[in-house]
């Protein structure tokens, strides 16, 4: 991402899913479920799944923005790129960047 806003929006969003996550782990867990505790595994195996499928979502999009980008822009200047983002431009005003994959 590029941008200072941008970036610090996207920062909190993962914290608040990082707190959210910490806030409902705990009504997973029932007592009455010990040892094995299958409810607790189950709401595991969903939140992980949950964080694949949106990893690969992103690893996608990141993809196929950058041969958007490629194809309509061209190769991208690096030194353009960088001088852009001290300007601090998003990746939506710069049209020299590049997702890192």
């Amino acid at each position: 991402m590029a941008g200072y806003t941008h970036r610090s929006v996207a920062s909190a969003l993962v914290f608040t899913a990082y707190c959210w996550g910490n806030f409902a782990g705990p009504f997973v867990v029932k007592p009455s479920q010990a040892p094995e505790y299958q409810g607790a595994t189950i709401g595991l195996l969903v939140g992980y799944a949950i964080k694949f499928g949106c990893h690969l979502f992103l690893l996608v999009y990141m993809f196929m923005v950058n041969a958007y980008r490629d194809r309509t822009y061209g190769p991208s200047n690096k030194r353009q790129a960088d001088e852009a983002g001290m300007q601090d431009q998003t990746e939506f005003q710069n049209k020299d960047f590049r997702y890192v994959l």
